[in-house]
């Protein structure tokens, strides 16, 4: 496993403030000139009160393992890494290419009355293929959503992962420890645990990116995120501590073979749960099965109340 190129010096920052932030970094913009050419990029920056004088060493030397096996990924489905940076401040920074369409839920929401079901599946298909590189390095992501699956030139590709695996040694608190950061409606239940023991840290599995990857496909599909009725995540949170599923949204592309599709892959017995490869075929079988019409069809807002037709002369 080698170490990723160093691009110390080698990236102008666009402004001093990030382009977008998450649950722990923040991701600036940024050109990077190297060997006569120049690449616009995204830096993304672990924030620094993350660290602490007792976590410093142990982040830190996390990180750099979750790079250098970042570093040795090469996929079409795979964000790819360009390098590092100790330019953005006290730590190292990883540097990918800018993605001009963003993230998934940006698109999503950008795009909704124009992505027809064959797009979306589409869509599904190049998380599916990622996600399956990933499991047969063997990598967990442990952070699936679609904040951190981002599009370029009409492909999905996955990003971040590892990096709550990160996260997961410093994170807890008196009433919930948890491997993820600000994500419930897409995380596993089982990366949760409500109680008062602070030194327990729930494991994060192949199994884990199953289920958020079913998450994510109600999303992809309906047009909704999960538990999309509840504001709050910690109310989100409540449903999850009582066994309840995300809802199933009144959306006519959601079919029952796709809502069945989905709700297979949230079993709460993680064990139980299908292998990637499983819902490869799956997917590939609910995609050959849609007419020509159905692939074509839109998505339509089926719980909002229909707009009243405007009366005609004479009535």
């Amino acid at each position: 496993m080698t170490n990723p190129d160093d691009l110390t010096g080698l990236i102008v920052r666009n402004s001093v403030y990030p382009a977008h932030g998450g649950g722990y970094a923040d991701v600036y913009a940024g050109i990077l000139s190297k060997n006569g050419l120049t690449t616009k990029v995204a830096v993304k920056v672990i924030r620094a009160h993350t660290y602490t004088e007792a976590n410093q060493w142990k982040i830190d030397k996390r990180l750099r393992r979750e790079i250098r096996v970042w570093s040795c990924l090469r996929h079409p489905n795979i964000v790819p890494l360009l390098g590092t940076t100790m330019s953005f401040g006290l730590y190292v920074a990883m540097v990918c290419p800018w993605m001009n369409k963003g993230n998934l839920n940006h698109y999503l929401n950008d795009k909704k009355a124009e992505l027809n079901l064959r797009r979306r599946l589409q869509i599904l298909t190049d998380i599916v293929e990622g996600l399956s590189y990933l499991h047969a390095q063997p990598v967990v992501h442990g952070d699936l959503t679609t904040g951190n699956i981002l599009i370029d030139d009409g492909k999905a590709q996955l990003s971040d992962f590892g990096l709550s695996n990160v996260m997961a040694e410093v994170r807890s608190n008196s009433l919930m420890s948890s491997t993820v950061g600000g994500a419930p409606r897409w995380a596993a239940p089982e990366l949760y645990h409500f109680g008062t023991d602070l030194k327990a840290v729930p494991e994060v599995t192949k199994y884990c990116d199953i289920y958020s990857f079913g998450s994510v496909a109600l999303q992809v599909i309906s047009g909704r995120i999960p538990y999309e009725e509840i504001a709050s995540d910690i109310h989100v949170m409540m449903e999850i501590m009582k066994g309840r599923n995300p809802t199933r949204p009144a959306e006519p592309l959601l079919s029952d073979e796709f809502w069945n599709f989905i709700v297979f892959c949230w079993n709460r017995d993680p064990s139980v749960r299908p292998e990637i490869d499983v819902l490869r075929e799956a997917l590939q079988i609910l995609r050959y099965s849609c007419s020509e019409e159905a692939l074509a069809a839109r998505i339509i807002d089926a719980d909002k109340p229909p707009e009243q037709e405007p009366l005609s002369e004479g009535e």
